[in-house]
């Protein structure tokens, strides 16, 4: 995605009660003679959240010469800090529309924009595993996942059993080999062709 840029720690992250994120909508609607068609027009899928910064004098200029010179005025991604799930998740973006000075409040200024989110947070299931979640809930898998928690915990004590039975039945063998040089096998071969 070209060039890695992070908002620095010490600018504000987007004010929260302003803050929404939601799916572009990238459908593609046809009116025909029986009624309208819908398809989708891409593959992918977008979020576009809305933001809102307040900034002091000093924050407002680097804000400013951020949006113009170092992401191109919107057309670099960067990583931003954004609202996922009520905490603070930095997610790659890109300038939707174009930042806006609005009120000022007290010594500071509000900017208002729309920023493209690259990925959407969704269901980390496999296909075949999301399409049973309309047929099972969510807790039918919370508890397949703790009865294989508890298949995994039970395994190492099981694979320390079967080492220390497999220890006590070839430790005598691996002593014999280890006990093996390459003169005791041509003195062995020697004495096999002279009988």
């Amino acid at each position: 995605m070209g060039d890695y840029i992070k908002w620095p720690r010490w600018m504000p992250a987007p004010q929260q009660d302003s803050f929404s994120i939601q799916p572009e909508d990238r459908r593609l609607s046809t009116e025909t003679e029986t009624g309208s068609i819908i398809r989708y027009q891409f593959d992918s899928d977008v979020n576009v959240a809305d933001c809102t910064l307040i900034l002091n004098r000093t924050q407002a200029a680097w804000f400013e010469f951020f949006e113009r010179d170092m992401v191109r005025q919107g057309t670099v991604w960067f990583d931003f800090p954004l609202w996922i799930g009520g905490e603070i998740a930095y997610e790659s973006c890109r300038f939707k529309t174009r930042p806006k000075a609005g009120s000022l409040i007290g010594l500071h200024t509000t900017y208002t924009f729309s920023l493209y989110v690259s990925k959407r947070s969704q269901l980390a299931f496999p296909p075949c595993i999301a399409e049973l979640l309309v047929c099972y809930p969510p807790c039918f898998f919370v508890e397949l996942d703790t009865a294989s928690a508890r298949l995994a915990a039970a395994v190492p004590s099981w694979r320390e059993e079967i080492e220390e039975s497999t220890a006590a039945i070839f430790s005598p063998l691996f002593g014999v080999l280890a006990s093996v040089t390459e003169e005791s096998i041509s003195s062995a071969l020697s004495e096999l062709q002279e009988a």
